[in-house]
């Protein structure tokens, strides 16, 4: 080990630790570079940071080395991450002059001590290790947080080893490769057993089902034309406040905030990004160009493209492509269920930002978004736990499926969502561009890896834990299915995880309401219920009302009951209509949507395919409930965004 160094880690305490600094430092200013013409004079050569001014002597340019050096001035952030951002240096070839120069091993088989924690060693920069011959060693990434691959390790590592440095990727592949076995058993639990979607109903909830089937079915024998009323009018009233709800969510749009001032680049904090890809080999390119566009230090980003170990052929697309050096691939470990949610566990134990956000493989975020989320988070309450961005529908033209897509999630976001984030009450997360906290996604659990529907789940799960989701006014461009067998497979999951999601949450109710208060409860109960209610049945009561309008029997005053039966449907289905139509036109009218507004007319037919999904979800659940429908992306042949950028 080099002298100045070995010092340095011998030192125990802070006094010793920063003297063995000083001497080392001191050590290297004697030292002039072999090539006088790289450097003018001395002054110049003490310009560079410490942790990269060794590299002169290697062959890397002096601009390049000093670049860097200002570059982590502005930024915060060490040097030799700088470097290999410009491109200056790969990192293989860092660790190499690193070992090089300072007399350390590299390119050792290395694997990590039982009690490594790898949410530590991402943030430090190193572990303990054991080499193959069984002696102790110290790993040291050559990007981590620490320096100690040049100024020695933590005062809290009271004794001596070997020091052996290794790439960052490598460094996360070792920890990962030892460690696959924890990682996939804490990725698939990673909540408690009664919040996650395992296991489907408790006993109490099939007891109560049971019962209540049982008592349905009575009724209907004893007195069925009344005791159809009767399901009737309360399904009636439940859907009815739903979409009354929604409506109110409608009237309350999210209030326009001037554009943040620009931050400067030390100022923005450290940002992890999650994509979890399968079966995706059609756009890895898109998707690399779309994160390349995102306006944010390089040095300050972490971006995963998190991979299933088995999934060979988006892992060869991805290698044929090749990534930049701050996107890297994480390959998740074998385990049930193979599922998004259970990647996205995976992966948080190497998360190192104060911030996470998700994106899906065909997502094209605001190149600002991450800019802006971080200024709305610096604003919001602490209790703001996550942001939600706007997701937009880019192919829109590629069919009628696809038209009436574009309007259901223009309705969605802009308008029921960012309402509800006004009105203050829970909001089902979309399935991306979720911008969270990062100690408040821990602290709730992270994902539940059961539930085929994880975001909705989570929107909720954040509430019961006291925190909000906010409306984050940026968008991303989504590919929506323009085949309807895609588009079902697709809804089909949505609406089974919906049910999962009804499930566990309505396992312990007043642990719920106790979680969330009283009016978020009450909020959370129609918004799930009323929109399983509104998919399953609402259908059944068009017909039910269009058969009795046949018979003469409509509004006839035949009973009390009846009447109420009867005001009850035709209220319903002014509101129901409204709720279609209403938040449709106010999204249209707000995203310019123009050629898409006839489309709204036929919005209704659109939920009676929902009505088919909605049963379809019903089977699932029962037979495959925690099957996970694949939907392709990389198909679209349309793209709203292209046209209107050519005007």
């Amino acid at each position: 080990m080099h002298a100045g160094l070995e010092t340095a880690v011998g030192q125990s305490g802070t006094q010793g630790f920063r003297a063995g600094l000083v001497r080392w430092r001191l050590a290297r200013q004697t030292v002039r570079p072999e090539d006088p013409t790289s450097v003018s004079n001395d002054a110049a050569f003490h310009d560079l940071a410490a942790d990269v001014a060794f590299l002169q002597y290697h062959g890397i340019p002096y601009p390049a080395l000093w670049r860097a050096s200002r570059r982590a001035e502005e930024t915060g952030i060490n040097a030799r991450r700088c470097l290999m951002q410009a491109g200056a240096i790969d990192d293989g070839e860092l660790a190499r002059l690193i070992a090089q120069r300072f007399d350390l091993e590299d390119n050792v088989d290395v694997l990590p001590e039982a009690e490594v924690s790898i949410e530590d060693a991402m943030r430090r920069g190193w572990f303990r290790a054991h080499g193959c011959d069984g002696r102790p060693l110290l790993v040291v990434s050559t990007l981590g947080a620490s320096t100690a691959a040049f100024f020695g390790v933590p005062d809290a590592l009271q004794f001596r080893r070997p020091v052996t440095v290794m790439p960052e990727r490598a460094f996360i592949e070792c920890l990962r490769s030892a460690r696959a076995g924890d990682i996939a058993r804490d990725a698939a639990a990673s909540v408690a057993p009664g919040m996650s979607a395992l296991g489907g109903m408790t006993h109490r909830q099939r007891s109560a089902l049971l019962i209540g089937a049982i008592l349905l079915a009575a009724a209907l024998a004893a007195a069925g034309n009344v005791a159809l009323i009767a399901i009737t009018i309360m399904l009636g009233w439940l859907f009815l406040a739903s979409t009354v709800l929604q409506l109110a969510a409608a009237l309350f749009p999210a209030p326009r905030v001037a554009a943040p001032p620009r931050l400067s680049d030390a100022a923005l904090p450290r940002y992890s990004i999650l994509v979890p890809l399968h079966r995706e080999e059609r756009i890895i390119g898109q998707l690399v160009e779309a994160l390349n566009r995102i306006d944010y230090p390089k040095e300050r980003l972490q971006i995963l493209l998190l991979v299933e170990e088995a999934d060979d052929i988006t892992r060869q697309a991805i290698l044929r492509h090749g990534l930049p050096s701050h996107i890297a691939t994480f390959l998740v470990p074998p385990g049930k269920p193979t599922t998004k949610p259970r990647a996205l566990n995976a992966a948080m134990s190497f998360v190192t930002g104060d911030f996470v956000v998700v994106y899906d493989a065909e997502d094209r975020p605001d190149p600002m978004q991450l800019r802006l989320a971080v200024a709305r988070f610096a604003g919001a309450h602490h209790s703001t736990g996550c942001l939600q961005a706007r997701l937009v529908i880019d192919n829109s033209n590629d069919s009628w499926l696809t038209r009436f897509f574009a309007l259901e999630y223009a309705a969605l976001f802009d308008v029921t969502k960012s309402g509800s984030a006004v009105l203050g009450i829970p909001i089902p997360l979309g399935g991306t561009s979720n911008h969270f906290r990062a100690s408040v996604l821990r602290q709730i659990g992270l994902w539940d890896a059961w539930n085929v529907t994880e975001d909705a789940d989570l929107g909720y799960r954040l509430a019961r834990h006291g925190y909000a989701v906010a409306d984050l006014p940026s968008d991303t461009l989504e590919e929506a299915p323009a085949q309807l067998q895609a588009w079902m497979a697709q809804r089909t999951r949505w609406l089974k995880g919906w049910m999962q999601t009804v499930i566990t949450h309505s396992r312990y109710p007043l642990r719920t309401l106790w979680g969330m208060g009283p009016a978020n409860f009450i909020a959370a109960v129609l918004t799930s219920t009323g929109v399983l209610v509104g998919t399953l049945v609402s259908p059944v009561f068009a017909v039910l009302a269009i058969m009795r309008m046949r018979a003469d029997e409509f509004m006839a005053g035949t009973s009390v009951l009846d009447t109420v039966a009867d005001s009850t449907m035709t209220i319903v289905a002014i509101y129901g209509i409204a709720s279609i139509y209403i938040p449709a036109l106010v999204a249209a009218r707000r995203r310019k949507l123009t050629d898409l507004i006839p489309w709204i007319a036929l919005l209704p037919l659109y939920h009676v395919l929902l009505f088919f999904a909605g049963w379809r979800a019903v089977y699932e659940l029962i037979v495959a409930p925690y099957r996970w429908n694949k939907t392709t992306h990389g198909l679209a042949k349309s793209s709203r965004s292209a046209s209107r950028a050519k005007l």
